[in-house]
């Protein structure tokens, strides 16, 4: 009681400023006992927001422990949905989706598991045993420092009144003794507060150890779960594929075309049997905005498969195109292929007309089969739209700006964004309407069934008549192909553009100055086997080329 007492009154006097404060800790000693606060709270955050990740915390019965784990609620769940749908392809889904949360949930329960008995356990009874006693060392270092300070500050006044009485001279030798005394308890608390200081911070590397544990225990988790998934993903892959129906919008067209079992897109294809040919003179095809309720359903009718009727959507063929100008728009890939698209853009830069055309149909030869059958049947149809243009407005021009970005694009970039790339993309879709015959041979052959057969594609044992480069600077190149078809019709002498048409190319060498070769210069001589006709040679013609319209 006396003690509390003299440790009150020295605290006030060194708070006044009447006493001296000794400091018995040096520098350094300082300095370390800063770092194991720190290093205290960090491990506090750390057991706290470790304790908080793990999802049954202090839990060891294993069904206990998977009631509490979210994921296994969630597997729990899907095998109820499937057992609720009974059968389908989505029944078997949720069915094996529950089967790999309850692999990923035991795997989880497993790492929680070596988390607290290994991790957590070992920094917890650091915060538990450890920095308690460095607290309670230093709370006694404070006690005994002050009661040190006391004894010599009654010493110092014993001293002062010794010359009076002998009295005063036998208090202040005890005084001496009691202050040894008092000193060297504080020195010895002081030592043992220094040990437990550094014995903790030299625990660090073993701290570092634990979480380089914890981040193993993480992977193996991981990893485990990560192959749980893989296989799952596998086997729903496998579901999935063997089911035919599937959306057909933002669908790859071999995908597509694989699970159906067609030739042509069922989008494509049905669309064109409903606008062909009672809707080519409908004004503005493809150009007017359609519906868009109504298109969206006309989507969704395509994407869920059901067999509807589509005469609902004849009186509407903005909607049916609208339809089909959205389908090829949301293809992973352009049906003239990302791998083709350098080629088609150095045709262009092909000066000669007659080479450009040659080599424009070497490049189109080397499509895909199913792009190539998919492109021909496209191709042909807007042909034929392109032949109606002065009631409809629809010339190979304006035909080509609606499909030219969606046919024809570079990879990993957004349509329209560079001006000359698209009036280029733009050009190469309206050669293929104008040339439709050179490039796809055969008159226009409507199907709805997936029996589409391909037209005549010339090969090397075909004779080559009437496609003579003879009149022109580029030698004559014979076409070679593997695709052919001997029953498909020859095409039509007629192969020129309609005398009324002008190409984007040509009006944009036009308002550049240059003049330009007009349908009328065509060569129009032909036999009974003519498949396609060249432009007469002209000493003032300036070829409309990817040049002339980057200078443009």
């Amino acid at each position: 009681m006396i003690k509390n007492i003299l440790r009150v009154k020295q605290r006030a006097d060194q708070g006044l400023g009447r006493a001296e404060k000794t400091e018995v800790l040096s520098e350094d000693l300082l300095l370390a006992e800063k770092k194991v606060e720190a290093l205290k709270n960090v491990l506090q955050t750390l057991v706290k927001k470790l304790t908080a990740s793990l999802q049954a915390h202090n839990v060891h019965d294993q069904e206990k422990r998977a009631k509490k784990m979210p994921i296994v609620h969630l597997a729990t769940s899907l095998e109820e949905s499937s057992k609720v749908l009974g059968e389908g392809m989505l029944c078997d889904v949720l069915r094996q989706c529950s089967m790999g949360m309850n692999s990923i949930g035991y795997a989880q329960q497993f790492y929680e598991l070596t988390v607290e008995g290994s991790i957590l356990s070992y920094i917890q009874e650091i915060l538990d045993t450890d920095v308690p006693a460095i607290k309670k060392s230093k709370q006694q270092l404070t006690k005994l420092t002050l009661d040190m300070d006391s004894t010599r500050s009654r010493q110092q006044s014993a001293a002062q009144s010794s010359s009076h009485s002998s009295h005063s001279q036998s208090k202040t030798e005890l005084l001496n003794v009691e202050l040894e005394e008092a000193e060297q308890k504080v020195a010895t608390c002081r030592d043992q507060y220094t040990t437990e200081i550094f014995q903790l911070l030299s625990k660090e590397s073993d701290i570092c150890l634990k979480i380089i544990e914890w981040m193993t225990a993480q992977i193996s988790f991981y990893k485990t779960s990560l192959t749980h998934l893989e296989d799952m993903v596998v086997d729903l892959r496998c579901m999935t594929e063997q089911h035919a129906t599937k959306p057909v919008y933002g669908c790859s067209l071999e995908e597509h075309l694989q699970s159906s079992g067609r030739k042509i897109a069922l989008v494509i294809e049905e669309c064109i049997h409903i606008l062909y040919p009672s809707g080519l003179e409908e004004e503005g095809l493809f150009r007017i905005a359609a519906g868009a309720s109504i298109l969206k359903k006309l989507k969704a009718t395509f994407d869920v498969g059901v067999q509807t009727d589509m005469t609902e959507y004849h009186s509407d063929y903005h909607v049916v195109a609208g339809a089909l100008k959205l389908y090829i728009r949301e293809l992973p890939e352009p049906l003239l292929t990302y791998d083709l698209y350098d080629e088609f853009i150095q045709c262009m830069n092909v000066k000669d007309r007659g080479s450009r055309l040659q080599q424009m149909w070497s490049t189109v030869d080397k499509l895909p089969k199913p792009n190539f059958e998919n492109v021909k049947y496209l191709i042909k149809f807007l042909a034929k739209l392109a032949e109606k243009s002065e009631i409809n407005k629809m010339t190979p021009s304006n035909i080509s700006i609606v499909f030219g970005p969606n046919l024809l694009r570079p990879r990993n970039s957004d349509p329209g964004s560079d001006v000359v790339s698209s009036a280029i993309q733009n050009h190469v879709v309206e050669t293929l309407i104008l040339h439709h015959d050179y490039f796809f041979p055969g008159e226009f052959q409507l199907k709805r069934d997936s029996s589409y057969n391909r037209a005549v594609r010339w090969n090397s044992s075909q004779k080559i008549k009437g496609r003579s480069l003879s009149n022109i600077d580029a030698p004559a190149i014979p076409r070679q192909s593997s695709r052919v078809d001997s029953e498909a019709p020859v095409a039509s002498a007629s192969c020129r553009p309609s005398s009324g048409l002008m190409s984007l190319l040509d009006m944009t060498v036009a308002i550049a100055g240059s003049p330009v070769l007009r349908p009328s210069q065509y060569s129009s001589s032909s036999t009974a086997n003519d498949n396609y006709c060249f432009p007469k040679d002209s000493q003032e013609e300036k070829v409309e080329s990817l040049t002339d319209i980057q200078s443009f």
